[in-house]
């Protein structure tokens, strides 16, 4: 699983447009009973992991937040430490040279809150005046490097807006395609053997044996050989969203 950017909203009242894009992979940690009530934002189809797995990759769960204040403390502090990191900067382009410590504490502390501020999510957002409750999907993220967008701006920038009707021409302007991960994103990939994997989900009991084809005809998932062992533990983790309605 390779990490990509995505935006995520931090604005509130006294920092109205402050967004990050946050090279990333999220998880919902919810019961497999309750993965159904998602799928008309995630899709139809899911892979379960444990969460001890999760732990072992380095991902964390985020902080939810209700309360604005928190979330203008970490920018507010964001904000010094990087005018702190380029008035250091400016020092040693002078070559003044700056204390060598304080230059490493200030490069930590820029890294250490800007990752906070990566684990920090709105406890309820809101999406053309419908209020979503973030809280319920219980997210956890695998986040990588410190080579994040800081604006809304910059992540359109390299995203490409979303689909819009042009106010000009009145036509649909799509979005561009979605960039595929490379450089840090490739090597930091999020990595799994077919054997980590619980529980494989598809959308409906028919879509079943057309899957279990598929996976006797593969050789490999990514990196990973597999042989007959592996495709039968493969096989019995399948199940379906119609399935788990009806037993549970």
């Amino acid at each position: 699983m390779y990490p990509n950017y995505c935006l995520e909203d931090l604005s509130t009242k006294k920092n109205r447009k402050f967004k990050l894009g946050i090279p990333e992979v999220c998880f919902c940690d919810i019961p497999i009973t309750m993965a159904d009530l998602f799928l008309e934002k995630y899709g139809k189809y899911a892979l379960a992991f444990s969460k001890q797995w999760g732990v072992n990759k380095g991902c964390n769960p985020v902080q939810y937040v209700s309360n604005e204040q928190i979330i203008d403390g970490a920018i507010q502090r964001d904000k010094y430490l990087q005018e702190l990191l380029k008035k250091i900067v400016i020092q040693v382009m002078k070559k003044e040279e700056p204390d060598l410590n304080d230059q490493i504490k200030a490069i930590d502390d820029v890294q250490a809150n800007i990752y906070a501020l990566g684990f920090m999510k709105k406890y309820k957002s809101s999406d053309y005046e419908t209020d979503y409750v973030n809280y319920d999907e219980n997210e956890w993220r695998y986040i990588i490097g410190d080579e994040w967008f800081r604006s809304e701006k910059e992540y359109i920038k390299w995203r490409g807006k979303n689909n819009y009707i042009s106010k000009k021409t009145g036509k649909l302007v799509k979005a561009k395609k979605k960039p595929r991960p490379i450089g840090r994103l490739k090597l930091e990939a999020l990595r799994f053997t077919p054997l980590d994997i619980n529980h494989i989900i598809v959308y409906e009991e028919s879509e079943i044996p057309s899957l279990i084809s598929e996976i006797n005809e593969l050789t490999q998932i990514g990196t990973y050989v597999l042989d007959d062992f592996q495709k039968s533990i493969l096989i019995s983790k399948i199940s379906s969203f119609e399935r788990i309605k009806l037993d549970f």
